[in-house]
């Protein structure tokens, strides 16, 4: 980002730079001004036929987060919601605060995937180790294509669309919500988080219109 900033500031200086991955239009104090709901927005495009996703996806991604709340205000809910999610014994859901757990853990899958939505395999996203299909966003909504889908059988649809990133190694027998795909992600997003919140301060929100 700094090498982009600097050939911004000053193009007469550098002929070029080259910025992996590099957000540079998420801060405030820039023109044209952040938005906030965008990386959400965009996010939720690529799950939309618009972006070739099945035109349920959204939708029922959507109903997934009431479903989800809905269904971790019981001990029996909780107990189906770790099954469903394949959660292993030390991440089992034990009171509704876990269920903040499931969201942010399942959230953050469909983040990845937006991110690493090539038109070919890549194990970008997974550091090498796995490898996430072509269009992962397609595939993920593949498995939420019909409309209307609700309760159990809707988390079960969401549970394996999030195992596409986080079982890209395809040796997970059941996940860590406080783990990732592997542990050089799960590092890398140690280290970012850090960043994130002492250097690298990214506003971002959710207007729940234009996203999922």
């Amino acid at each position: 980002m700094l090498s982009s900033w600097m050939r911004m500031k000053y193009p007469a200086a550098l002929t070029g730079a080259v910025a992996g991955s590099a957000p540079i239009w998420t801060y405030f104090g820039e023109i044209p001004p952040v938005n906030p709901d965008g990386f959400a927005a965009i996010q939720t495009f690529d799950a939309t036929p618009a972006a070739g996703s099945s035109a349920a996806c959204v939708d029922n991604v959507r109903n997934v987060w009431k479903t989800m709340e809905k269904m971790a205000d019981s001990a029996k809910g909780l107990s189906s919601m770790s099954e469903i999610f394949s959660l292993c014994l030390s991440s089992v859901l034990k009171s509704f605060d876990d269920y903040y757990n499931l969201r942010d853990w399942t959230s953050s899958a469909l983040a990845f995937m937006a991110m690493g939505n090539y038109p070919y395999a890549s194990s970008y996203m997974t550091n090498g180790d796995g490898y996430l299909p072509a269009y992962p966003m397609r595939v993920m909504c593949e498995y939420l294509k019909e409309a209307d889908m609700s309760g159990s059988d809707l988390l079960s649809a969401f549970a394996k669309s999030v195992g596409l990133f986080y079982n890209a190694t395809k040796d997970k027998e059941c996940y860590d919500l406080n783990g990732s795909v592997n542990n050089e992600t799960a590092v890398i997003g140690y280290l970012w988080d850090f960043q994130f919140c002492t250097e690298q301060f990214q506003p971002q929100s959710t207007n729940g219109v234009d996203d999922m």
